[in-house]
Order: C-alpha cells, then structure tokens, then sequence
C-alpha cells in the first residue's frame, strides 16, 4: 500500500504484507463456552456486512481475513476451488491460527447445524419433502 506524504505525494510502504497484516490483529477475549480454544485474535481493521475482516493485499485485490490467515500460518489451501476456512471459534472477525481449519462446504455446514448457527432447511428424502426436527 502506498501512503500519501505532507507534500501530497505518494510513497511506497515498506513493510511486508504480513506485517501489515499483524498490525491490525489484535488479542480478543478467551470463548465464552469453549475457553480450552484459547483467546481469539480479532480483527480490528475492516470489516464487510456479514462480519467477516477483509484486507487489502494490493491497491484493488482485497482477501478475507481469515483465508489470509490460514495461508500465512499452514500455507496455501489444497488444490480444491472449493475449500473453506473454518472458524472453531465461531467468531466470524477472529483470525487466530488455532481457531481456522481448512474444509469443505459440506463440513462448513455440518458444523454450522452441529453448533446451531444456522437453523436446518427442508430436506429432500428419497423424494419425499420433510421438516428436520
């Protein structure tokens, strides 16, 4: 990122990306229900509607917090285009490497029901439409 000089000029900033990135990492508070997860690394930079932290890589390039995170600290995701960040810590600005996984859609979901974030939809069995008690 650049920043703009007293004469108006533009300079190039000279930290590293993950330095920049730290530099909006702040300690949380430990889990309400899970305190053996440890305290939470909150994102204290900007954040989008749904709550998730974003960063800005390059001038127009922007990631998620989390993703960014988990690259930093266990490298790039596998090859699947379809692969999650999952938070155990069920803090959507968190982005504490111990708190993030890798996963599917599939297990993103799962562990939404299993935690009940999110409430179940109709399922489709072997035809017939049932409510999922």
């Amino acid at each position: 990122m650049r920043q703009r000089t007293a004469g108006g000029q533009f300079r190039p900033d000279e930290r590293t990306i993950a330095e920049r990135f730290r530099a909006f990492v702040g300690d949380g508070p430990p889990h309400p229900t899970r305190p053996a997860l440890g305290p939470c690394q909150l994102w204290t930079g900007a954040i989008n509607r749904y709550g998730y932290g974003h960063f800005y890589l390059e001038p127009r390039r922007v990631v998620r917090v989390h993703k960014f995170a988990l690259t930093l600290a266990q490298g790039p995701p596998p090859d699947d285009e379809r692969i999650f960040a999952l938070h155990s810590c069920d803090r959507r600005a968190c982005c504490a490497d111990a708190h993030l996984s890798w996963g599917t859609r599939r297990q993103n979901l799962l562990d939404q029901y299993a935690r009940f974030r999110r409430a179940p939809k109709r399922l489709e069995l072997h035809g017939q439409q049932q409510a999922r008690a």
